[in-house]
Parts: structure tokens; sequence; C-alpha cells
């Protein structure tokens, strides 16, 4: 066994930087094993194509995960890695693969990640006439160790494979953060979100070549062996576990145009499924849709056994979401299970992993049922996370939007349009929430009649948050906005004219925003002594830190968001996260009362996130509004 320093492995100086970038590209919990899997899904695919048409070779991955001893385990029969690879395929960037090819892998990263992500990273390789090790302990801390205190070991070994043994690759690592999932959510994940989900063997309703074993070892040292299917978990595929019937669009769609002479059924099983291959701008993507009853969803994610709650990190916003369609109040399944609906994308056969957000200002109901998979290999992804660049992913939105209105046409024939039973719904959470306001009111009475307004008090939700910055402009203590336009539906909160008199912001923020202008303007507004924009758009969250995953999953389009306003933000939460929660000096306060400024992390910097004001209500009132009033 031969010992290697940092410099026999990577090919440049910075590789330290580099490796904390590529942990900056992950988010996912199930990233670590996702990559070992692609890797071991190219490799028997790659030797599957080397094999002659009449070979009897069988494609075989092996998997061990291991919550008693919190490793993971990946075994492949494919055709190996050479020697010479094998001490380089831990260096951040480099890949044996062709990019061009049809392998999953792309960007080098992978293999990388899982090595410096894990306290202990052993690969063992087998071609046909080499044998090869290379291991690595304590990866992570010596890449995320700026003083150079922590020290790494790698070591490699390679010999003739004298025993001829079948050829293949063996990863075994210890994830620093051990995913730990029990055993139906993993069977889910490994499907969902990794190459073990095949997406055309789902379209064509079949499993794949690939025969996947998987160990599953809980942590009383109870073992269970599985075999997996090759084939994207599709929510369409599972409707038979609750006793529910799919059927095909089309059918319904032959029977909507049928003769009019004939009875039209009012309801032809709960779900409807469409598998196409359509062209949109001049490129074909393959789609497997589903439209159903929202709540079955939630069915479904309870007997299959992945509901689960996020991390706080992860939690999405949990108030109500509204959409009006035709008079309809449609309420949309919240995502605090693994199981919901929405809009993915594959690639290469294999399941992107990451959610595209719903297409802005949809007009329409009926989304909280609507579950889309969009497959094309001309996606373009960005490395890790594999997510769409901006230019494909609104693509992939144009796509869903077209075929979920065309489904939603026919949607009566699936979704119940009982008026009675949506008038009862309605009237259940009307009650629910006037119970909640109710309650809340009684609990959290007025703690200034100075103010006039409700403080210190921490909203019960974001209407709530609306509803007191309002009251603090109409009490004249917050100045300068003016409303134009609240919309819970459309993308941000709200829209305002902002102008207000030099003198009540700071001096630099003026000076700058005079630069911006004409040279008549700058004169103008600097004589009247006013600063005044228009339209200025005002985002509201009643915990800052759930801004950042809006920014990141671009699910709020940061450079038309001129202002967040939050009740308060957890610094140690938001500086966990690589952003910083600054105070401005007074010279820089451009918006009234927004004398903070959250500035991004380099992964923020990286998807052209800029600072952005902010306005802390809770501190608002404490620092100018009780203060002044009681120096």
């Amino acid at each position: 066994m031969i010992k290697l320093t940092p410099d026999d492995v990577f090919q440049h100086s910075s590789y330290k930087l580099q490796v904390r970038d590529i942990f900056a590209m992950y988010n996912h919990e199930w990233d670590v094993i996702g990559e070992v899997l692609q890797n071991a899904v190219d490799a028997v695919m790659k030797r599957r194509e080397h094999q002659d048409a009449d070979s009897n070779y069988q494609p075989k991955i092996y998997i061990e995960y291991n919550l008693q001893r919190n490793f993971i385990s990946v075994r492949d029969n494919g055709d190996g890695i050479d020697s010479s690879a094998v001490q380089k395929v831990v260096a951040p960037h480099f890949s044996a693969k062709n990019p061009k090819g049809t392998n999953r892998g792309e960007f080098g990263v992978g293999l990388a990640y899982v090595a410096f992500y894990s306290n202990e990273f052993r690969l063992e390789s087998k071609t046909a006439s080499e044998h090869t090790f290379i291991s690595m302990k304590n990866g992570y801390f010596w890449a995320t160790d700026i003083e150079d205190e922590e020290h790494i070991t790698i070591e490699f070994q390679s010999d003739e494979n004298k025993a001829e043994d079948e050829s293949g690759t063996h990863i075994i690592f210890e994830p620093v953060r051990f995913p730990e999932f029990t055993q139906q959510k993993l069977v889910y994940c490994l499907q969902r979100f990794t190459a073990v989900g095949d997406f055309w063997s789902a379209f064509d309703d079949e499993n794949g070549d690939i025969e996947i074993k998987l160990k599953y070892v809980a942590k009383d040292g109870v073992e269970t062996e599985l075999q997996l299917e090759n084939r994207l978990w599709h929510p369409a595929d599972y409707f038979n576990l609750i006793g529910r019937e799919t059927v095909d669009y089309y059918k319904i769609k032959n029977i909507d145009e049928g003769p009019r002479n004939e009875a039209i059924p009012n309801m032809i099983g709960m779900g409807m499924v469409r598998k196409d291959k359509i062209t949109h701008k001049g490129r074909e993507y393959a789609i497997y849709a589903l439209l159903c009853f929202g709540e079955i969803y939630r069915d479904l994610a309870k007997e299959i056994g992945v509901m689960g709650e996020l991390s706080e990190e992860e939690e999405y916003e949990l108030e109500e979401q509204e959409d009006q369609d035709e008079g309809e109040t449609i309420q949309y399944i919240q995502p605090e299970i693994d199981l919901y609906p929405g809009i993915f994308a594959c690639k290469k056969g294999m399941p992107l992993g990451a959610d595209i957000p719903r297409p802005a200002r949809s007009g329409t109901g009926y989304w909280s049922g609507f579950y889309i998979v969009v497959h094309s290999d001309t996606l373009s992804t960005e490395p890790g996370r594999k997510k769409l660049n901006i230019t494909d992913e609104r693509l992939v939105q144009s796509i869903a939007r077209k075929v979920f209105r065309d489904m939603q046409k026919l949607s009566a024939y699936v979704i119940s349009r009982n008026v009675d039973i949506q008038q009862e719904a309605i009237l259940r959470k009307l009650e629910q929430n006037r119970r909640e306001m109710r309650e809340w009111i009684n609990t959290n009475p007025l703690q200034s009649e100075e103010v006039g307004v409700q403080v210190l008090v921490e909203p019960k939700n974001e209407q709530t948050l609306i509803g007191l910055f309002h009251e603090l402009i109409a009490a004249k203590r917050l100045l300068g906005y003016r409303l134009v336009k609240l919309s819970s539906t459309d993308t941000y909160d709200g829209l305002y004219n902002y102008e207000i008199a030099s003198s009540e912001i700071g001096r630099r923020a003026f000076e700058q925003w005079l630069q911006t202008l004409s040279a008549n303007e700058r004169r103008k507004y600097k004589n009247e002594g006013r600063l005044f924009e228009e339209l200025i758009v005002v985002e509201f969250k009643l915990d800052l830190f759930k801004i950042i995953r809006d920014f990141l999953s671009k699910q709020k389009y940061h450079p038309s968001i001129k202002l967040l306003v939050a009740w308060d933000a957890d610094e140690n939460k938001i500086e966990k996260r690589g952003w910083h929660l600054q105070k401005l000096p007074p010279v820089e306060v451009r918006y009234f009362g927004a004398n903070y400024t959250l500035r991004p992390s380099s992964e923020g910097q990286s998807k052209g996130i800029m600072s952005t004001p902010v306005l802390l209500i809770r501190r608002f009132i404490d620092d100018y509004i009780y203060k002044k009033n009681n120096p």
C-alpha cells in the first residue's frame, strides 16, 4: 500500500477551495448515495454496450445501507476502473467519462463529493488485468479546515488480478452526515431521485435491465434483503396500493369529444395519466403526467411510508396557499411530505432530483393534483444538484403548463365536482381559520395603545405580518411607502411606490440613488430633497431565513425584489447556511426602517444573488418606536 500526498492526487493548488465549492453544489440528503449509484449504473451499462448481442451478461448492482455502523456500500459488475484513473477519481473535476456519451455523469464532481463528504472512503476496482485500491480518511475535516491543522490520509495499491475475478467497482463510505432513512423511504428515494429510477422503464411500463439488490441494516442490527425495480417511481404506477384506478388521457378525450347523443359518465377513475412525446421549440420531450384529486398524494405517502417533516433549514412556508379558478378556491397540498405533486425533470433516463417551480401566473386551479416528469437528453444542468439552468427551466415550465391545461379541461372525469362536497370543505376551512384567529387574538392582546398596533407578538401568519406592516404605515410610523397592489397568488407579495424626504434616509444612500438618474432628474430630486421609486417589489416572510431557500431554488427571482420585510431573523441559522445579516450604518439606509442587509453565501453569489435590504418589524418597533418614545 502506497501513501499519497494531496499533491500526488490533485492537479491544482486550490484543491481545498474546489472541494468546498463542490460541497455548495449539493443540498439533498440523498445526494451522497445518488452520486455513487450514478457511477455504478454508468459502469454496468457501459460494459453491456461492449458485450456481444448474444452475450448472457447481466448488469448487477448490490447496495448495503447500514444504519447500525453508518456506512453505505455500492458494488457493481461493470468494467472496473483502470489503475491510472483510480488514483485520480477523488480529485475535483476529474472524469474518465465522455460527457457526450450515454453515461449519466458529466462533470467529474460526484466521486470527489462522496470521498470528501465522508469520514472514511474506500474504492476497490477490478479490471481484467488489475486489482486496485484507493482509500481516504478524514477528507471532510481536512478540506474544510482553513487553518491547515487537520491531516488527510490517502493510500493506494495496484496489483495484478491473479484470481481473474469478475470485473467491477466496490465503494464503501461513511458520510459525515449519514442520511437516516427508514427502509420504505430509502427504497422510495432510490427509485425517485437516483439513477436506480430509470425513466424509460416507467414510460414503457416495464422494469429496466439492471438487477439491483438492497441489504438494509437497521440500527438494532436487523437485516432485510430486497430486490429493487430498475424503474422510476411515479405515483401513477402505485394507485392500486390505495384502491384507486387511473385512466388514459386519450381515452377520456375520445369520450369527451364523442357523440353527444350518448350519456357521458360523471367520473371515470380517480387519476388521469398521459404518456406522450411532444415537440416544443424544435426539441422532442417525453412526458409522463398524472392529474388526480390532491389528497391522493397524501394517502399514497402514508401507504408507502414516506410521510415526514422537512428539517428546520428546509422548511417550506406552511401557510395556506390558494388559487382562484372560475370562482373556485383550491388549497394546495403542503410539501411537509416527501411525496407531493409538482414538475420534475429527467435526463439520459435518470431523474435529476430537483423540483422545478410552478409557472408564475398560471391562472388556473388543480395544480395541487398535477404531477409531471419531463424527459430530454438536451436539458442543460448545473453540476452537483442537477438543477436545470434558467432557460431550460422555463422551457420545461412551458411544456408542463401546456400539458396541464389540456388535461385540466377534462378534470371533471377524475376530480369530483360535487358542489356540496366542495362547499362543505370550504366552510370547514373557514371555520378552522376563524377559530384559530379568535384564539390567537384572545391570547395576544394589544401590547401598546401608544403605538396603536399589535406589537412584540409574532404574527399568526404572513398575511397578519402584511397587515401589521400597513398598520405601521397608517400610524405614520413607517414613512414613504404607498401600496399599489397586494396579491397572494402572484409570484411576489406587494408593489409599492416609495417617496420620502432625503432627510429621513441615509445621506450616502440618497447620493447613490441620485447617480442612477439622468442629469436633469438628478438636479430635480436633489433640489427637492426627495427620493422617488415607482413600483418596488416587496417580499414578506415571517422568518427571514425562508427567503434563502426561495432564492436558491429560484422560486423567487432575486433581481426583482427591492425590499425584504420579515418579523425577525435568526442570525445563527442564517450564518450556518453561509449567509450574513448585517446591520447598516445610518448613512446607508435607503428604505425607511430597513436597517439591515442580507448578504448571500458564495453559492448565492454564483447564482447572481446580491445583497438585499431587510426591514425587521420586531426590531424596528423596539428601536424606532419604544426607544424614541421612552428615551
